[in-house]
């Protein structure tokens, strides 16, 4: 007998929790660093919390009571479609794309990311780099998906934290099959199609390297797709010979692959690695572009039956060992490989490919404009963005802080442009920067001088202090109970209200703002511009066994079960 691990939490409950603590898009490395750790930790207590349930619960066979019961647990850390997202946004900033379509980009987890603001402009400065999108369009064919679709790209209202946006972003979301082509991606310069195209039916299938390749020919074409040989992984095998293989009724049957048993019921195929590679090669010979196929998704735990997953391709990083595989396309460069493509996309829309032109056309269900800052690329003369770095210093007590200290208190001077802030340093003999750290950000701003020698006698920060207006504020008091003044008085004699010695001045404590620069008008905060870290998106939920379940639509519908 196996036990199958049972959820901690429903499905809304944990895709709930999911949205608001997994952080995979455009944050500050510094926040992202600690959420990182906070995340990692909540993640380990719930994993805990669900294995002691499961502990807890029946541990031996009512049928066979000397048969020991092995758990079978398939899980992943992060979380497999988080996974996925992490290996798609590291592309789309290394190669600086500036314009995306998402295709079958379901409910906005990857569109939710992009669109936030990117913490300065884009620069060749060492060290971390933010996605820089300025055009950016989701498809796809569920009108349900698109309306939480639209609400992950709408901006929340500006607040005192709010992230400046240094860069305007033109968002789009349509509503069709991606058979039909859409000028407005003609030439765009980065197409994702993630958990997409093994939910496409055959009709819709033909067209995809066509339309995709062929016709918008974008320079990179990332492509996710669960591999079928780690299915075998998610199930236990039988515990005795005469016992049915639970393989046989697990998952679902695959209408295009008899004997073959799907992650999901709206899956019309799986590859194995083998098959990817050989679908895929063929595909980007015609259409020129060059291949890479990797994996993501390795199992946090061993098999319990020692069972691995065969067809492992070496070569590629051992795609055959992971849950998803991992595709990218790069056009080939050339007049030559350009015109070869146009040649075989008219050959393909005479022939196969005319059926498609009487398909509706894609529906454009939202515009959403993101403005940029009003200084955004217009730095101020370099003498005031000195200055504004002197006062940032002071503001600090120190004459030597690291670029990414005092960044928040000077982007608005600099135009959101890390370039400017360096140069007007290097051009005031006041100040010297020490280049040599790999990363910007932790450069090391010195101020010389009289000042900087002085700079040891600038008062110390007084320490904040939180004072309550009424008892009712502190957590020492309990609404269940009265409260005798005398005996309160008593109990607490250093801070009773007729003890004049701690009676606190306003001159002695930092101010009622909490600490918070109040000079600083544009309200520079560590927070990102929306109100909690999820979108409408839904990535995955905790349900680390990831077993198969429904989903809407194709792509990254951001369902809870999505492979």
């Amino acid at each position: 007998m196996h036990r199958r691990r049972r959820s901690w939490a429903p499905n809304s409950d944990r895709e709930r929790i999911v949205r608001r603590v997994v952080l995979v898009g455009q944050v500050r490395p510094s926040i992202a660093l600690s959420f990182h750790c906070t995340c990692s930790l909540l993640l380990s207590v719930m994993l805990l919390s669900d294995r002691a349930h499961n502990n807890a619960a029946e541990v031996v066979s009512p049928e066979h009571p000397e048969e020991p019961i092995i758990e079978h647990r398939v899980s992943f850390f992060p979380i497999l479609s988080e996974q996925r997202k992490l290996w798609l946004l590291t592309i789309i900033r290394e190669e600086r794309v500036t314009s995306l379509l998402d295709v079958g980009c379901g409910e906005g987890s990857l569109l939710w990311s992009l669109s936030n603001p990117a913490y300065w402009l884009p620069d060749t400065l060492p060290g971390f780099v933010y996605a820089h999108i300025r055009t950016l369009h989701g498809l796809d064919i569920s009108a349900e998906s698109l309306v939480h679709a639209e609400g992950a790209i709408t901006p929340s209202p500006p607040t005192s934290y709010s992230l400046p946006r240094w860069e305007s972003l033109s968002a789009s979301l349509w509503h069709g099959g991606l058979q039909k082509v859409n000028e407005e991606f003609k030439g765009i310069e980065c197409i994702v199609a993630s958990e997409v195209i093994e939910h496409l039916p055959p009709r819709a299938f033909t067209a995809f390297a066509p339309v995709l390749l062929g016709y918008y020919a974008p320079r990179l074409l990332l492509m996710t797709t669960p591999s079928y040989l780690f299915n075998r992984l998610f199930v236990p095998p039988p515990s005795s010979p005469e016992k049915e293989d639970p393989w046989l009724t697990w998952g679902y049957a695959s209408p295009t692959q008899p004997g073959r048993r799907m992650r999901h019921d709206d899956h019309q195929f799986e590859w194995t690695p083998a098959e990817a590679r050989e679908w895929c090669t063929v595909v980007a010979g015609t259409w020129g572009y060059d291949l890479r196929l990797q994996g993501v998704g390795v199992a946090t735990e061993e098999d319990p039956w020692g069972r691995t997953v065969e067809d492992v391709d070496v070569a590629e990083g051992g795609a055959g060992g992971c849950a998803s595989l991992v595709v990218e396309f790069r056009r080939l460069e050339g007049e030559e490989a350009n015109t070869t493509r146009m040649k075989v996309w008219e050959t393909w829309c005479a022939g196969e490919g005319a059926s498609y032109a009487e398909d509706e056309p894609h529906e454009r269900v939202a515009l959403i404009e993101h403005v940029a800052h009003e200084r955004g690329g217009r730095p101020l003369p370099q003498e005031e963005i000195t200055e504004c770095t002197r006062q940032a210093m002071r503001g600090r007590r120190s004459a030597d802080v690291q670029l990414g200290d005092i960044w928040d208190r000077v982007a608005t001077a600099c135009g959101g442009s890390r370039v400017a802030l360096v140069e007007a340093l290097d051009a005031d003999v006041r100040f010297r920067v020490d280049k040599e750290d790999k990363d910007a950000q932790r450069w090391s701003i010195a101020l010389l001088g009289v000042e900087g020698e002085e700079a040891q006698n600038w008062q110390e920060p007084v320490e904040d202090v939180q004072e309550y207006s009424n008892l009712e504020q502190s957590e020492e008091y309990d609404e269940g109970e009265d409260v005798d003044e005398a005996d309160w008085a008593e109990e607490y004699p250093e801070v009773a209200p007729n003890n004049q010695e701690n009676v606190w001045e306003p001159d002695e404590v930092s101010g009622t703002n909490n600490g918070w620069d109040t000079e600083n008008e544009d309200g520079w905060g560590a927070t990102t511009d929306r109100g909690g870290w999820g979108s409408s998106s839904n990535t995955g939920g905790w349900d680390t066994s990831d077993s198969p379940g429904d989903e809407s639509g194709w792509g990254i519908s951001d369902n809870a079960h999505e492979q």
